[in-house]
């Protein structure tokens, strides 16, 4: 049976040798590789900030996908829920989050999906999952006051006020529940 210090032992030298490979695989020429390498991202991330210092290389890598109009749905979905996880447990990662693009590339996202959600009397189901992660993202980084300040200062900030009257009522709460944290911080 490992203690547990030699169990942190193993796991600090792992993080070298796999986050590192795990991140380039994000850039890689095949989508299958992208979707899942950004999926593996978003789960390191998800349970505490241990290894937000080795994934903030990844976070431009992340955007990119967002911005990327090959990828397929879901890689985005998944990248944009990366972005969320690499705020949710500390404020370790919101400069380069801004800096890098992240928070433009969600935004960017948001208003692409909402022209559909906003302006189509069908249900799109994969662009409403888009939206609600990319909003859900947004949402996460109004914690800390550099991500609000950056939010409210956007030209695509309105999109989320018009958002407020999807008739997806997940969707106009989170929108909401942004614009509160923006104008009530």
């Amino acid at each position: 049976m490992l203690n547990e210090a030699l169990l942190m032992d193993i796991i600090l030298q792992a993080r070298h040798h796999i986050i590192g490979p795990l991140i380039d695989r994000c850039a890689d020429p095949d989508r299958q590789t992208r979707k899942n390498a950004s999926f593996a991202i978003g789960n390191i991330a998800f349970h505490n900030d241990m290894f937000y210092e080795e994934l903030r290389r990844c976070i431009p890598q992340l955007a990119n996908l967002l911005l990327s109009s090959a990828e397929k749905h879901m890689t985005k979905v998944n990248a944009a829920f990366a972005l969320c996880n690499l705020v949710r447990h500390s404020n370790k990662l919101w400069d380069e989050i801004i800096s890098k693009g992240a928070m433009q590339a969600l935004l960017k996202l948001a208003a692409d999906c909402s022209l559909v959600a906003l302006n189509s009397s069908e249900k799109d189901a994969i662009n409403e999952l888009l939206l609600k992660t990319a909003l859900l993202s947004l949402q996460k980084m109004c914690a800390y006051p550099q991500c609000r300040q950056f939010l409210c200062s956007s030209e695509l900030f309105a999109v989320i006020g018009r958002l407020r009257q999807s008739q997806q009522s997940s969707i106009a709460n989170l929108a909401l529940e942004i614009i509160d944290k923006v104008t009530n911080a």
